[in-house]
């Protein structure tokens, strides 16, 4: 009986051997959801065998049945929890940008109409006019992150637009201009950036867009 020698063994000395088939084409075995097909990847999740029509249903190496368990594994199922809070963090930092919008509105008014004594006070006009002023900044401060906030809790129902909600708990920080939301902005930005970054949640949310 002749044995062959192989690739490696027949080369020249100082050549080296030819480069095998990329990774993925070395899977062994069969696939794990249709037996009757050889594998040709693995799920980068869970290890099974892949063969072409599984494969193509992966998303970010995450096979199909992975995807399905994602929802209720992790931190997946916060996301749910996590939006709700969103959007009524977002409502309440709404409701007070609106309310330091009429407060500034109605107190610079009546700062207006007052008359000074002093003969050298700034006119009642130019006070009316830093107080709005300030007011108006304060708001702003609130009502850009509560906008975002609102729309990313409603899209995070549906595990979409993640850069979305990212950008929401980020700028839930400019709250500092009114004080009054910026512990819980803080507190959500914490909760919600370490469950929006996680690889299941990820996964998940790569699934629905």
């Amino acid at each position: 009986m002749t044995i062959e020698p192989s690739p490696a063994e027949s080369a020249p000395v100082g050549t080296a051997p030819e480069a095998g088939p990329p990774t993925s084409d070395r899977v062994r075995g069969q696939c794990a959801r249709h037996p009757e097909r050889p594998a040709k990847v693995q799920c980068s999740r869970c290890g099974d065998n892949l063969c072409d029509g599984c494969a193509a249903e992966r998303v970010e190496g995450v096979c199909k049945s992975c995807l399905e368990l994602l929802s209720n594994r992790g931190k997946v199922w916060q996301v749910q929890w996590l939006a709700v809070v969103t959007m009524v963090h977002g409502g309440l930092l709404l409701l007070w940008a609106i309310g330091l919008v009429v407060s500034g509105l109605y107190l610079g008014v009546a700062m207006g109409g007052v008359e000074t004594t002093q003969p050298d006070a700034p006119p009642p006009e130019f006070m009316a006019g830093v107080f709005g002023g300030a007011t108006l900044f304060m708001a702003f401060g609130q009502l850009v992150p509560g906008v975002l906030q609102l729309a990313a809790g409603w899209y995070m129902l549906s595990f979409r637009y993640r850069p979305l909600a990212i950008v929401a708990f980020l700028a839930g920080l400019l709250s500092i201009t009114g004080c009054y939301c910026l512990p819980t902005s803080i507190l959500l930005a914490i909760w919600g950036l370490i469950v929006i970054f996680d690889r299941d949640v990820g996964a998940r949310f790569a699934a629905s867009a």
